[in-house]
Formats: C-alpha cells, structure tokens, sequence
C-alpha cells in the first residue's frame, strides 16, 4: 500500500478497545444501512404505483439492521440508550414493536405469506357471490 509514493504499513489491533471500536462501526453501518433503506422507501412509494416487492425489501432490510444494532452479542447500543434520548413520546414501544415486525418479516420458521383467510361474500338471499 502506498500514501503518496511512499510506502505505508497497516497494522492490525487487537485487545477490548479495538473490539468495541469495530462494534460500533458495524453499528454505525447497519445505521446508515437503515437509513438508506429509509431513503429509498420515500421515493419507491411515490405514485403512480409502488412495486410491491421492492417495498418490502427495503422494509424488512431496514427492519433487520436496524433491531441488529440492538444486538445482545453486539452490545453496542441497549433500549437504556432509547430511554437515554428523552425523546417525546412512547420511543419505548415503537422499538418493541419494530422487534415485532422484523419477527415477522424476516422470521426463518414463519413466512408471513402463509395464512390466509378464506371467506365467501354472500347476497341479501344468502347466496355466494364472491
């Protein structure tokens, strides 16, 4: 590796600090990696019509990096961080329910495709329509 003709040398640190230093730039990526999700959210669901599947890849994507920066093995950032904030309202349980969706959109035993609801619409006789 070179820095303006002279050589350069990279090191490798290891130890605590240089650990945590590294959880925090995967969390500040998976941040921006949220955030650029975000971004292309607003504009894909501009009319006249959204792309269905391209929404819900950039929101289960942004689901899934976003509750990864809350990651136990990570420990980077803690719902105490949330509280930290002081943000108005209930930051507490939007986060919860963020978990939730991405439980559901990005679960490996459940597809959320897999239920459905089978009705019949009948007419003032009692007759099937639909």
């Amino acid at each position: 590796m070179t820095n303006g003709g002279a050589p350069s040398t990279v090191r490798r640190f290891e130890g605590a600090e240089a650990g945590e230093l590294a959880a925090q730039a995967a969390g500040f990526e998976d941040l921006q990696y949220v955030l650029r999700c975000c971004e292309h959210l607003v504009t894909a669901l501009a009319p006249p019509q959204p792309d269905t599947a391209f929404v819900e890849a950039l929101w289960t994507g942004a689901l899934v990096g976003y509750v990864r920066c809350f990651s136990g093995r990570q420990a980077v950032l803690t719902e105490a961080d949330l509280k930290e904030l002081q943000l108005d309202g209930d930051v507490t349980e939007f986060h919860e329910m963020i978990k939730k969706l991405r439980d559901h959109y990005a679960s490996r035993h459940l597809n959320p495709r897999e239920s459905f609801t089978i009705g019949v619409a009948q007419s003032n006789e009692g007759k099937p329509t639909g």
